[in-house]
């Protein structure tokens, strides 16, 4: 009996995932719970498991290849009944299934091998890539839709790609490897389209990187975001000197409880980012009005304060969640900080740990940004964006002093957040962070 291994919905957000790589090969035996493949969703690669035991009859999808949620990507044989299986089945997933691409494969003759003329000039024997228009294309060539399209949009022979897909159809990752091969100096030498690159450019060669799943979505929520939410911005400029001296305090102290044995710390440092945290979510909790979502005509507020912070990744960001932020110390909030930021980079996120969310905070102090605004990760009503610290001139009892400084912002929906909210909250924040003994008596207190 066979049974059909479908691309899986990883993510409430995920409608297409791409196959990275096969970790299981046909005729290899698996039990249920083995990893199989490696699937990059629109968040980060995750892992995909065996349902059952079996053995892995056909992959349909190759590495590099894209798929709807819930296409077939791969059959799976009963232990000692493959051929049989096989034959039964009776199914031609060349033309019926649709998990070679994002699109439906186009129905196309079965002479797609044979070599043709086009105006005496292309040939399937070729290997290069040139321009060509429209009108070149035909229907002799396996192509899913969707690698077609792209292809004309970009002029490229697909007579001169070999397809990598299942029964060697030309797939989207047939079309972007092509466009990697693709310089200016080959568009200079067409006819076609050459009034779109500047003269001065032709000289040089230039890659061509498509976006990555992760990438693309980015780009699909933010622009949403931008077009939705009225955002507005406030900022803020803190005194971070107490906050520095007590964070330099804290790993002191660290540093001789494991130096002297006294518990075991893993060397652990206390961070800036993490005090700032800290701060934010004991901010959010005197203000719940900001802890909030927009439900089509409703507000919800949260219940609980989770608080999101961006870690750059390869391919793009993606924003681990601290769930009750405001209830844990500082040390626990350290530690759960560096071991999401490390899954992050590894892709070992599970959706539990980037689903949800009160509200997004961004640091690129580390960079030596002074400042920035921020985009609203949605459905959240504000991010948080924060700057690096300065020493500059400030003025302390109507003297003028040098002091360390930073730039905090707010970007916040105006549907949900009006700005004297905003900023007596971006005014708490301020007052934990410059009063910063407040924020480790916070659960003595309570």
């Amino acid at each position: 009996m066979a049974v059909d291994v479908l691309m899986p919905s990883l993510s409430p957000t995920m409608k297409y995932g791409t196959i990275v790589k096969w970790l299981k090969q046909e005729g290899e035996r698996v039990e249920s719970g083995d990893v199989i493949a490696e699937i990059e969703t629109d968040k980060a690669v995750m892992e995909l498991e065996a349902c059952e035991d079996g053995i892995i009859g056909k992959i349909l999808a190759q590495e590099k290849t894209t798929a709807k949620v819930n296409d077939v990507i791969a059959i799976l044989f009963e232990i000692g009944d493959e051929q049989s299986a096989l034959s039964s089945s009776r199914r031609d997933y060349t033309d019926t299934n649709n998990c070679s691409q994002i699109d439906d494969s186009t129905t196309i003759q079965d002479n797609t091998k044979r070599d043709y003329n086009l105006h005496n000039q292309y040939t399937t024997t070729s290997t290069s890539c040139e321009i060509i228009n429209e009108q070149n294309f035909v229907n002799r060539i396996k192509i899913s839709p969707l690698a077609k399209k792209i292809a004309i949009q970009n002029g490229i022979d697909i007579s001169k790609i070999n397809g990598t897909g299942p029964y060697n159809r030309i797939i989207k990752a047939d079309i972007e490897d092509a466009l990697k091969t693709l310089s200016y100096d080959t568009f200079c030498g067409s006819s076609n389209n050459i009034q779109e690159f500047d003269r001065d450019e032709c000289n040089q060669t230039n890659i061509v990187i498509p976006l990555s799943s992760i990438r693309k979505t980015i780009g699909e929520r933010l622009l949403e975001s931008k077009q939705t939410i009225p955002h507005f911005y406030l900022d803020i400029v803190c005194n971070v000197d107490k906050l520095i001296d007590i964070r330099e305090q804290i790993n002191h102290s660290l540093k001789k409880q494991e130096e002297s044995n006294i518990c075991s710390t893993s060397n652990l440092k206390i961070s800036v980012n993490d005090i700032m945290l800290k701060a934010i979510a004991l901010a959010l909790r005197d203000f719940p009005e900001v802890n909030t979502t927009r439900i089509n005509y409703n507000i919800k507020q949260f219940s609980s304060i989770d608080i999101c912070f961006a870690v750059s990744i390869d391919g793009g960001v993606i924003t681990p969640i601290l769930r009750n932020a405001d209830n844990k110390t500082i040390v626990q909030l350290s530690k759960e900080v560096k071991e999401l930021a490390t899954k992050a980079r590894k892709n070992m996120l599970k959706p539990q740990d980037y689903q949800g969310g009160s509200i997004t905070v961004s640091n690129l102090g580390m960079y030596k940004v002074d400042g920035f605004h921020a985009i609203i990760n949605p459905p959240q009503s504000c991010i948080i964006a924060i700057g690096s610290i300065k020493k500059e001139p400030i003025v302390i009892n109507d003297s003028i002093v040098i002091g360390s400084v930073m730039r905090l912002s707010i970007s916040c929906d105006h549907t949900i957040v009006d700005g004297v909210v905003a900023a007596k909250y971006l005014q708490a924040i301020q007052f934990y962070i410059e009063n910063p003994w407040l924020i480790f008596l916070w659960n003595w207190l309570e």
